[in-house]
Parts: C-alpha cells; sequence; structure tokens
C-alpha cells in the first residue's frame, strides 16, 4: 500500500505543478496580449508623429523660404536707396559744379579789367 501511497503522492505533486503551470501560462497569456496591445498604440502614436513631423518640416521649409525673400527684398531695396543716394549727390555735384566756373569765369574776367 505504500506505493499507492507514493504514487498517490508523486500523481499529487504532478497535478499541483501542472495547476501552477496552468496559472502561469495564463498570466503569460494576459501579459502578451497587454503587450500586443501597447505595440498597437504605439505603431498608431508613431504614424501620428511621422504625420505631425512632415507637417512642422514643411512649415518650417516655408518660413524658411520667406524669410529667404524677405532678406532678399530688403538686400535689393537698400542697394536702391544706396543706388539713388549716389545718384542725387552725384548729380548735385555736376549741378553745383556747373554754376561755379561760371561764377570762376566772371571772378576772373573782373579781374583782368579793373573798373
Amino acid at each position: 500500500m505504500e506505493l499507492n501511497g507514493q504514487v498517490l503522492d508523486d500523481v499529487e505533486e504532478v497535478r499541483v505543478i501542472m495547476i501552477d503551470n496552468l496559472n502561469k501560462e495564463e498570466e503569460r497569456a494576459g501579459k502578451l496580449l497587454d503587450l500586443e496591445d501597447r505595440a498597437h498604440d504605439l505603431s498608431l502614436k508613431s504614424k501620428v508623429f511621422s504625420r505631425t513631423s512632415k507637417k512642422v518640416k514643411k512649415q518650417t521649409q516655408w518660413q524658411l523660404r520667406k524669410m529667404k525673400v524677405l532678406f532678399a527684398v530688403i538686400g535689393v531695396a537698400v542697394v536702391l536707396i544706396l543706388i539713388i543716394v549716389v545718384a542725387i549727390a552725384l548729380h548735385s555735384n555736376s549741378l553745383h559744379n556747373s554754376n561755379s566756373k561760371p561764377e570762376k569765369a566772371q571772378q576772373n574776367s573782373t579781374s583782368r579789367h579793373p573798373v
């Protein structure tokens, strides 16, 4: 009978181990489902992030283009202003020189012929 008792004890031990293994398997299955859900959520979030980052990149590039155009317009305006200022200065200088030549001629002619 002792053999029967030993066999029953072994059977009981195997039954306990199998129940424990089934419980662990259920825990793992639950963890795997949770992991699959988290992976799916992460995949969706990565797609949203990708779309958002592309939009931000396009907006940044557009802003950069606008700034380049603005700087180019400002540069052209400054160059045009400088050209206009130089042209006006040269024109007024040439007018001043042409007006002063007859005065010098008159001074020279009066100094030659004392009255």
